[in-house]
């Protein structure tokens, strides 16, 4: 690693706070399992307060189950990736880039960080976001079913030909 003038160590770790953090995710999707309707779907942590919704419009169709892990994904992902780094690399750690994840020391212990952002000049300076893998294990969600409402064509005209 580089050490940077201005930076408060090799690693400047940062953590947003609460405030900027979105503590419901309302998705707008499609909605598979009935009569192709748009709907909207909404996760909450318990223990949000706060009035921060972070809301996307989504042109897929889903079933109840997909949509719920998609919300439930998102706003846990919100939650975790609050932690950012910022470092500096040598050009001899060039193969190092976006999409990488790298293991960090943080304030609470090592952790996780995928990096988002390079800037390469005469070294290579990093934005990176922590992770939590469990988030992205495929959970166990119950499929809601739902009745289609029974179609009635329209009725022909009296004067039909």
């Amino acid at each position: 690693m580089v050490y940077e003038r201005g930076c408060e160590g090799v690693i400047e770790l940062t953590r947003a706070q609460a405030a900027e953090i979105a503590g419901r995710v309302r998705i707008g999707f499609v909605e598979a399992d009935a009569d192709y309707e748009v709907r909207t779907s909404e996760a909450i942590f318990p223990d949000d307060r706060g009035q921060t919704t972070s809301g996307s419009e989504l042109p897929l169709v889903l079933t109840s189950a997909e949509r719920q892990r998609i919300a439930e994904r998102w706003l846990a992902d919100a939650r975790v990736a609050r932690d950012t780094a910022q470092l500096t690399l040598p050009p001899s750690m060039m193969n190092v880039g976006p999409g990488d994840v790298v293991r960090l020391p943080n304030l609470h212990g090592d952790g996780l960080f995928r990096i988002d952002q390079s800037e390469q000049t005469d070294r290579q300076t990093l934005e990176a976001v922590r992770i939590e893998p469990a988030i992205y294990e495929p959970q166990d969600v119950t499929e809601k079913t739902f009745g289609l409402r029974n179609f009635t064509p329209p009725p022909f005209p009296s004067n039909w030909c």
